[in-house]
């Protein structure tokens, strides 16, 4: 059994994936968690050394930092799940996101699985009729006891219809044509991406225009990975940046 000395924490085992909303349990990075004050808690994840979307990239030396944001997103459900009360049958938006790496050198993967230790504070809260819904963390990761990176996140979550309606109501209001949807031909060489794997290509048919370089994206219904990443109806606009938050 695998447990942290300092806080008691476990990462011999995932949490539950319906806690973090995946499909898949090879998708789970979180082990444990628990709360120390009203605002504050404490959530520990292991970190996959290898993962075929976020792993796979021409940037030399490996790091973690494409799984981090993965990461901060499933500590948010899981905090609100297991101390905040959000149902579990609730469904989330992600309104914004600011992500700083502290350190670079944390990040840098080694010969064993990360282990990670996020510290988690509430800013604010958002409440309807008395009901808490939404709030926003403050989120700070060590990985092997190194300070790696920090992110404020504001999350929302709501009843799977009324997270339905806003949902038709922001592609109502996009206008999106049947011709965007495109099958998957003309795909991008995996290099010209900075990728190695074809399917973790999501654009094609690229073209120069001027001043602009214009492609389109890529929606392969028939690849679950490229289905979750083209077509994942949260948002969340992270601005990664360089230096203590």
């Amino acid at each position: 059994m695998s447990r942290s000395a300092s806080n008691g924490l476990l990462y011999s085992a995932t949490v539950s994936r319906h806690l973090v909303h995946r499909a898949a349990v090879c998708e789970v990075f979180l082990t444990d968690t628990k709360r120390e004050t009203d605002a504050k808690f404490l959530v520990a994840a292991q970190i996959p050394r290898v993962h075929s979307y976020c792993n796979d990239h021409l940037a030399t030396p490996a790091a973690y930092d494409p799984l981090l944001l993965e990461v901060f997103r499933q500590t948010s459900i899981l905090v609100a799940h297991e101390h905040l009360g959000a149902p579990p049958d609730n469904k989330f938006t992600f309104n914004d996101g600011d992500l700083a790496v502290l350190d670079h050198g944390a990040l840098l993967i080694g010969d064993r699985p990360g282990h990670a230790l996020l510290g988690v504070e509430i800013e604010a809260e958002k409440r309807r009729r008395g009901e808490l819904v939404g709030v926003t963390l403050r989120m700070r990761l060590a990985l092997d006891g190194r300070d790696a990176a920090s992110m404020a996140m504001t999350i929302q979550w709501m009843p799977p219809q009324a997270w339905q309606d806003l949902r038709e109501r922001g592609r109502s209001g996009l206008g999106p044509e049947p011709t965007r949807a495109n099958p998957g031909t003309g795909r991008l060489h995996p290099a010209s991406v900075g990728r190695h794997s074809p399917y973790n290509v999501v654009l094609s048919d690229s073209a120069v225009i001027g001043r602009e370089l214009v492609a389109k994206v890529l929606v392969d219904h028939s690849r679950p990975t490229g289905r979750r990443h083209c077509t994942r109806h949260t948002s969340c606009s992270a601005s990664p940046r360089t230096g203590s938050p």
